[in-house]
């Protein structure tokens, strides 16, 4: 090819330079090396990149830029979607709201009648002490003292001689009709005691000792047991009578319907065969004249006293000698145990 030589101002170079360059691109020159080629590139993150005044979305994330003697590749791509939002975060610990009011899984509760937070959180009733026998119950946000189970205060100080208060002194006897009927030829008295305190085993506590309210040749129930001037009271502390003398002299003033398990017999046995008890005992506690021959014999020939576990409705009608002589039954039958606590 014939190169002209153009003059050498400035303005004549550049016209020199357009011209070459119009004339290689005619002619098919290029670059040394392979021809570029176009190649799809990943998709961007959605960016917003402005080249001069014009502002364009998604453009790709990178592009290489031709070089003398290697290959030029294009990318290009859609903007990537926003992220998802993050999962909202657990609500935090309560804190100082006394009930619990506040948002989160703490709080303490109603401070009204917790125990465990008494007026103010992590205020306990068992922190301020209590005399012997008491336990402290909150209400109204006051620790107030009362009687734990089977414990009674029965002597009252006097405020105006400045007494102080020795707690409840006194411990209630616990008496609970069986769960379970007993034959009536077990051999004797004892034999039913023994029985009796095994079912005692489950109770909390279980009890120092117990025997069965029955007669036989050797003793009466009366005198088997340990007559004490404190309260005879149902498993669940409802008072039986307030003394021995009390009990043998009036009787019961509730049903002695709790079970060693704390069921209430009335619930379970609404018929009279049910709620029978063996006793061979009268009102007074003296044992009666039928015993099924001392508690050895079964046979329905032979008699034995018992008593009946009686709705109030029942006490009121039959009288209170019915919880312990209701009549004779044949002893061939069988029939619950009356058990008495003692020291």
């Amino acid at each position: 090819m014939r190169i002209m030589h153009l003059s050498s101002s400035p303005r004549a170079r550049a016209s020199s330079l357009l011209l070459a360059t119009v004339l290689a691109a005619g002619s098919g020159l290029g670059c040394p090396g392979p021809e570029p080629q176009a190649m799809e590139g990943a998709g961007g993150e959605g960016s917003t990149a402005t080249i001069g005044s014009s502002t364009t979305s998604g453009l790709p994330a990178s592009s290489s830029v031709a070089s003398s003697g290697g290959s030029t590749k294009s990318s290009s791509g859609v903007g990537g979607n926003g992220g998802e939002g993050g999962a909202g975060g657990r609500g935090g610990a309560g804190g100082d709201d006394p009930v619990g009011t506040s948002s989160g899984t703490g709080g303490c509760g109603d401070v009204e009648t917790n125990p465990l937070h008494c007026g103010a959180c992590d205020h306990a009733c068992s922190a301020d002490g209590a005399v012997e026998g008491q336990a402290l119950e909150c209400i109204d946000g006051q620790c107030v003292p009362k009687c734990a189970l089977y414990r009674f205060d029965l002597n009252q100080p006097d405020p105006l001689e400045g007494e102080p208060d020795d707690g409840c002194e006194i411990t209630a006897r616990r008496v609970f009709v069986t769960r379970i009927t007993f034959p009536a030829n077990l051999g004797d008295a004892a034999s039913y005691d023994a029985e009796c305190r095994e079912l005692a085993k489950g109770l909390v506590p279980p009890g120092e000792g117990w025997t069965a309210w029955i007669s036989d040749v050797k003793a009466s129930a009366e005198e088997r047991l340990f007559p004490t001037d404190v309260p005879y009271v149902r498993l669940d502390n409802e008072v039986l009578a307030w003394s021995w003398d009390e009990f043998l002299a009036e009787g019961p003033i509730a049903p002695v319907s709790i079970t060693d398990d704390f069921a209430d017999l009335l619930d379970v046995a609404i018929d009279p065969g049910g709620r029978r008890v063996w006793t061979g005992t009268l009102e007074n506690g003296d044992g009666s004249d039928a015993s099924c021959l001392d508690w050895s014999s079964n046979d329905a020939k032979d008699q034995g006293t018992f008593g009946l576990v009686m709705t109030e409705n029942e006490l009121m009608v039959n009288g209170p000698p019915a919880w312990t002589d209701r009549g004779d039954a044949a002893c061939n039958s069988l029939a619950r145990l009356y058990c008495f606590e003692h020291p």
